[in-house]
Parts: structure tokens; sequence; C-alpha cells
């Protein structure tokens, strides 16, 4: 599976991240304990968790979580739509 990272001004990343039977749930953040790593300082130390590719979970981070443009309160299922943390879309 592949994780693509775009940001405004930035051509996008591409980040090879484990399948969800190797790792079902991927962490994200500014930190370097996380499986994805981004290094925008609105993104939190632990900002959020992807479950199986499919769900995502905001931890706590001061800047939000977005899907669709509005801000997750708690897991929420994908269903092939993207999210946005620190400025950054995750598609």
């Amino acid at each position: 599976m592949q994780l693509f990272i775009t940001e405004e001004g930035h051509a996008p990343i591409s980040i090879d991240v484990p399948r969800p039977d190797d790792s079902p749930v991927l962490t994200i953040g500014r930190s370097d304990e996380n499986d994805v790593v981004l290094t925008q300082s609105f993104v939190s130390a632990h900002h959020a968790r992807l479950f199986a590719g499919a769900m995502i979970e905001d931890v706590g981070s001061r800047n939000g979580t977005f899907v669709g443009g509005q801000r997750i309160e708690g897991p929420l299922i994908l269903a092939g739509r993207s999210f946005s943390l620190g400025g950054q879309t995750l598609v």
C-alpha cells in the first residue's frame, strides 16, 4: 500500500506503508517514533492513527485531522476519501 502526501507548492511524496496484515495500525506524526513521519510544524508529535488503511483517528493533536474539510472528533471510516493534517493532504 502507498500513502501519497501532497502539500501546496511542493511535489507529491509517495510513502510505502506496511500491508494491513503486517501492521494494522500506522501512527502518523512529527516524532521519529511514528511509522509515517511528517516534518511540518503544524503536525503534532503524535497526530493520528490509520487503521488498516481504512479508518483514521486523531489522537489529541492540537491542529486536528480533517476528512472532507471537517475536523474529525473520533475514529472515522475513510471509504476511499483523503484526509489532511498539518496542511498536508494524504491519500
